[in-house]
């Protein structure tokens, strides 16, 4: 959680290449191997002392349900937007996101795409421990890109998301 406390923008990776993506389409998030795109960076909100929010370039909030991982309107804000860090090891960097529900959010790492493929699923799980396929609900890194009072050399955060710099 300490690492998000400073963060203003992070991007968060899966050691297997893969980051966390917003959606073009402003509604989902999947898992892209591009990191250089403004939609897998997101804006951190902290909440109280053990949870945040993940705010998308499109403004909209990465949601968990038992059935979807999803991007919501601010205005539709509710407990489920909320994601408790559980840091893997004492390694600040590698967290695993927790929902109010206690889902696990993960990457489908399961080699059902063909290679080449940019993009795959994001789902929760309940137990990883239960679900090989999983890989125990493997922790994701956070690469911190942006910190409070510090600019970004790269984007600038504005209201609504990011807007990526010329350099």
């Amino acid at each position: 959680m300490e690492l998000f406390r400073n963060a203003k923008a992070v991007r968060l990776w899966c050691p297997d290449g893969w980051y966390l993506q917003a959606s073009e389409g402003e509604v989902s998030a999947t898992a892209n191997r591009d990191g250089s795109s403004p939609d897998v960076l997101w804006r951190v909100e902290v909440v109280d002392a053990n949870n945040i929010r993940l705010r998308s370039c499109y403004g909209k909030y990465l949601t968990g349900l038992p059935d979807n991982v999803f991007q919501s309107p601010p205005e539709d804000l509710s407990p489920s937007a909320n994601w408790e860090p559980i840091s893997e090891g004492g390694n600040n960097q590698l967290v695993r996101l927790r929902t109010s529900g206690g889902y696990l959010l993960i990457d489908r790492g399961t080699g059902s795409f063909p290679s080449g493929h940019n993009t795959r699923v994001v789902y929760l799980i309940r137990n990883p421990k239960r679900n090989r396929a999983t890989k125990d609900g493997t922790p994701w890194e956070i690469v911190v890109v942006e910190r409070m009072g510090l600019p970004s050399p790269y984007y600038s955060a504005t209201s609504s998301g990011f807007a990526r710099k010329k350099v």
